[in-house]
Formats: C-alpha cells, structure tokens, sequence
C-alpha cells in the first residue's frame, strides 16, 4: 500500500491495483479509482487510465475525461496536451483548448510569457498569459527578450513585439552577407 501526504485534509492512496483518495477518518471520498492519481493542486488532480490522462476536481467529478496521451503543466495556467503526436493547449480553468495540431513545443523558448510553437517546418508565438496565437508564421523564432524577439522570414529578419507586430525594419540577410564578404 502506498499513500501520499495529506494536502488540505486529502490524501492519495493506493491498495497495490489502483489509487483513490481519502480523508483523515481514512474514508474513500468519492467512487472513483485510477491507475495512477496526483496530487491536488489548486482544486484539480491529475489522473490516469488505460494509458490516458484527465483532471477531478475535489468533489471527485470529471473536469477532463481521460482522452490525453500526455498532459504537462506550462504554468499555473496552462497546460500542453498531446493525442495522437500532436499537441495542443488547454486552460484547465476556463476549459479553453487551442487546438491539438502543432507538432511540437520549444520550451526553452518560454520568455516574457510567449513560448515557441512548431508546425510544418514553421513555428510561431502562443502567449501563455492571454493564450493568444500569433498569427504570423516565421522560418526561425528566437525567444523574447524585454518585449521583442528575432525572427526570420525568407531572407529577411526582424524584430516582433508580443502582438507579431513589426518594430523597426526589416534585415535582408543576402545583403547582410554581401557586405560582410566585401570586408573579408
């Protein structure tokens, strides 16, 4: 038998076959039984069966039926989710999802709240705080610092700010190495 530390009068427990949760009288709150259970954290456990992933709440309901291949937290806020390879973003509170088509995430890229997304040989902007897409596809997307970021389109790089929009002017990159050359 193994159990997890009480949080909030809740405690995660499981018999050796499946877990569940129980109060300090040692009583099982609700019916349901999972293959695996996390914690609860700001009112919502994580859970998994069959090889899914889901979310209960503290009065043991469903939030998220376990349809996930994978779930993992972006911020307090955000979460990735996968099915099928392809990935996606869900706001557990709100319940909005951002649809599970991007083929992957750059994680290192998480800067002033705006995250790299991929698809297509192409990446773009999500802003974690608003989940808010940039529309803008871009061949190369560098992470934002103080309220801009490097991105190249075809031959060209620019500055974006956290809406997509264009700060200063465009480089042109074939210029950029014609002038460089000249000085070699």
């Amino acid at each position: 038998m193994a159990a997890g530390e009480f949080i909030d009068g809740v405690a995660r427990v499981s018999d050796g076959y499946n877990w569940f949760f129980i109060d300090k009288d040692g009583r099982k709150l609700f019916s349901n039984s999972f293959d695996y259970v996390e914690d609860f954290s700001e009112g919502l456990a994580r859970f998994e069966v069959d090889n899914k992933w889901g979310y209960i709440d503290k009065m043991g309901r469903v939030v998220l039926d376990p349809i996930l291949d994978s779930i993992f937290g972006v911020n307090e806020n955000l979460f990735d989710v996968s099915i099928g390879g392809k990935t996606g973003f869900l706001n557990i509170k709100n319940r909005i999802f951002l649809p599970i088509v991007f083929d992957d995430v750059d994680y290192s890229s998480l800067s002033d709240d705006m995250l790299v997304i991929l698809n297509g040989g192409k990446c773009r902007y999500l802003n974690t705080k608003e989940l808010v897409v940039i529309s803008s596809e871009f061949d190369i997307c560098n992470p934002f610092d103080k309220g801009l970021a490097l991105v190249k389109v075809g031959d060209f790089f620019r500055y974006i700010n956290t809406k997509g929009k264009q700060v200063g002017s465009a480089l042109d990159l074939s210029k950029v190495k014609k002038i460089y050359l000249e000085k070699l």
